[in-house]
């Protein structure tokens, strides 16, 4: 159960993964996604599957090679563990991966899927059934899980995400922002099996590159009055790697959050990793400007809502935001860019 997808905005090879893994087991246990999105019980009772555990659904064979893996956690170790006896020898082409996947994955298994691909090359290889398609902003794609047909809509309706020169990486992680802001929403990706969190992996010169320190930042903008009304969601998500381990933190910055909901961590091991307490201080990662910066950003009135992507790198986050010991704050050109906003989403058509 999952979201695995390979895409080329802009033609360029980006890789997006979640981390949620679910079980059959009978024994279910509550488990709490970054997100805090909120999971009915009696949803949870209906679902054969239910989510149980996180792990990593990215295999870096080398930083040249990754497997995307879908569905069963075992056959992903297994595949893994094939993968790195059978290339480490090898430069991992399409021909030194082809007899690997002739020996042992002629005959697709329907509970198991897996795209592999190169950065420095434009062939792909797939186990199982991944779909394929086209979109305006994320190219041509291959996807495969349950959140398959959830990415697919993203895709679709996605708009152009606002910010820097939009890059490949910006794009992913608009898609990945607004898949995480229907967690907030609805909670329909983690009925669906998938979610919690996302790994975005972009084509560097001739190796992947991970979107390291991350943050995202969900935002409502309520336009029905002349002055928008600004309201910041909590908690914020931040994720970084340490060697082969994601980490999340749910941070709770805003005064509403301290009230009730107090920051909490996650570790997200690779498939054939051990899980490791962070070297990072939660104290560092709530006061420290992070590397990106990706905004979810909800203008609502009576009438409809309209979703827009911000993605920021580097030092162009400290124009419109800044993280310190006092907290999370707007700059005054972040509330002038949103007034602006707010009127151009008030005068489109289903808004007025």
């Amino acid at each position: 159960m999952t979201l695995i997808a390979c895409l080329h905005p802009r033609k360029s090879r980006t890789l997006l993964a979640d981390i949620l893994i679910s079980s059959d087991a009978r024994d279910r246990r509550d488990i709490v996604v970054p997100i805090r999105a909120y999971v009915a019980p009696h949803r949870l009772q209906l679902m054969s599957w239910t989510p149980a555990a996180f792990s990593r659904k990215v295999i870096e064979v080398t930083p040249e090679l990754v497997i995307l893996w879908a569905g069963s956690y075992s056959k992903a170790c297994q595949l893994a563990r094939r993968a790195r006896d059978w290339l480490k020898a090898n430069q991992a082409n399409a021909d030194d991966v082809l007899p690997l996947l002739y020996q042992h994955y002629r005959e697709a298994s329907p509970d198991f899927q897996a795209i592999i691909t190169p950065a420095a090359e434009d062939w792909m290889y797939i186990i199982g059934n991944v779909k394929r398609g086209k979109s305006a902003l994320g190219g041509e794609y291959a996807v495969a899980g349950t959140g398959a047909e959830a990415f697919q809509t993203v895709m679709d309706g996605a708009y152009l995400p606002e910010g820097d020169t939009v890059t490949p990486e910006a794009t992913a992680l608009s898609f990945s922002s607004a898949l995480l802001a229907r967690e907030i929403l609805t909670s329909e990706p983690i009925y669906s099996g998938f979610g919690g969190g996302y790994e975005v992996i972009y084509r560097g010169d001739a190796k992947f590159i991970r979107i390291d320190d991350l943050m995202y930042v969900f935002v409502r903008v309520d336009i029905s009055k002349p002055e928008p009304e600004v309201w910041l969601e909590s908690p914020f998500i931040r994720q970084w790697y340490e060697e082969d381990c994601l980490y999340i933190v749910s941070l709770s910055l805003t005064e509403h959050a301290r009230q009730g909901l107090e920051s909490r961590g996650f570790v997200i091991p690779s498939v054939l990793g051990q899980s490791h307490m962070p070297k990072r201080a939660i104290e560092d990662l709530a006061t420290t400007q992070p590397k990106y910066l990706c905004i979810h950003e909800l203008f609502y009135n009576q009438r409809a809502m309209q979703p827009i992507q911000f993605a920021l790198k580097g030092i162009s986050i400290d124009e419109y935001f800044t993280i310190s010991p006092d907290g999370f704050q707007f700059t005054p050109s972040y509330m002038e860019r949103l007034h602006s906003l707010s009127k151009t989403v008030n005068e489109t058509p289903g808004m007025n």
